[in-house]
């Protein structure tokens, strides 16, 4: 037998068994409209993300109006809709 054949029959019995991690082929984040990263997994454990309400609120205090002449004004940019602006602590 030669030194290449012993090599490969030594790699194929002792090669690393697959783990649960290189089974996972994709991973898919789908961020729905102006949520982030904090709103959708800011309290999931080991996520490294703020805890949801610490910096800002994640509702409105109430239902912005619908009406025309609301959108039309100021040239219909939805901007102060309850904005919260961030400020670092």
């Amino acid at each position: 037998m030669s030194l290449a054949g012993s090599a490969a029959m030594i790699v194929g019995r002792y090669a690393p068994r697959p783990t649960a991690r290189d089974r996972i082929k994709n991973v898919l984040i789908f961020v729905q409209e102006n949520h982030t990263f904090d709103n959708l997994f800011g309290k999931f454990p080991g996520a490294n993300g703020r805890a949801a309400n610490t910096r800002c609120a994640d509702r409105l205090a109430g239902d912005p109006p619908h009406r025309h002449a609301s959108a039309l004004q100021p040239g219909g940019a939805a901007d102060d809709l309850g904005r919260c602006y961030y400020t670092e602590a």
